[in-house]
């Protein structure tokens, strides 16, 4: 009789533990000993885990937990595959101002952008795409003025007739055509295609820009550069704008 007894109980015991249990998922199902560390998208493969058991809803086999449902690895939105197209890597403080095939504004502002960039040496072009430099449109690289090169990342510093090694300058990419070694630019406005630019040989390294129209403290370096004319500021992609065109 006392046999009986417990028999029951541990029958109605499993089926009150059955009914308790909480249904799983879409692509998951019940393990009474699954693993402490299940696959995940961002560790589909644990190589460590302590060996415990572990009462729960797990994901099928062919799948991975992300964020509390049950995947297909291939849908894992992780860093590595963020990035889909050829030549690119996830980087979460990415220039705001990625080399590419058009030309570079002159300066850029410091900010980390989290976005897919191109890998070193290679440079966007007009699509999106990561391609090498030597891949762009020639009217882009092309240089027309005698013993120049194009240069996608320039000194700020160009030797000048008058500062032929300059001893400071910013940390700085200039993408345009530079004179090549040996040589020295001519002054002139006539070196600054863009509008409301002049040139000049010892410009300050902290020019009046949208976003602080009047800095308060800056370097005192020469930057050989094209800057904004007098009442005239920078934008952040590189225009010479009037204060009220400011975003």
């Amino acid at each position: 009789m006392n046999k009986l007894l417990i028999v029951l109980l541990i029958v109605a015991c499993a089926g009150i533990a059955h009914s308790a249990r909480r249904p799983c998922g879409k692509n998951m199902v019940y393990n009474s000993c699954g693993s402490l560390c299940p696959s995940t998208c961002e560790d589909p493969d644990p190589q460590v885990c302590v060996e415990v058991c572990v009462m729960g809803c797990f994901c099928k086999d062919g799948y991975v937990l992300d964020e509390g449902i049950c995947i297909r690895p291939e849908q894992s939105q992780s860093e590595d595959n963020l990035c889909l197209k050829p030549n690119m890597v996830w980087n979460e403080c990415g220039s705001a101002c990625e080399p590419s095939c058009e030309k570079q504004p002159d300066y850029c502002i410091l900010v980390c952008v989290a976005k897919c960039v191109c890998i070193e040496g290679y440079v966007l072009d007009s699509n999106g795409n990561c391609i090498l430099p030597t891949q762009c449109p020639s009217d882009i690289t092309t240089c027309t003025e005698p013993n120049t090169e194009y240069a996608f990342c320039g000194s700020a510093c160009e030797p000048t007739c008058r500062h032929r090694r300059p001893r400071f300058c910013t940390t700085q990419c200039i993408e345009g055509c530079r004179c090549k070694k040996g040589y020295i630019p001519q002054s002139g406005s006539s070196r600054c295609s863009q509008p409301h630019k002049v040139w000049n040989d010892c410009g300050t390294a902290c020019p009046p820009t949208c976003e602080i129209p009047e800095p308060d403290m800056c370097i005192e370096i020469c930057v050989s550069a094209c800057f904004c004319e007098d009442g005239y500021l920078l934008d952040p992609v590189g225009n010479c704008v009037l204060s009220d065109q400011c975003a």
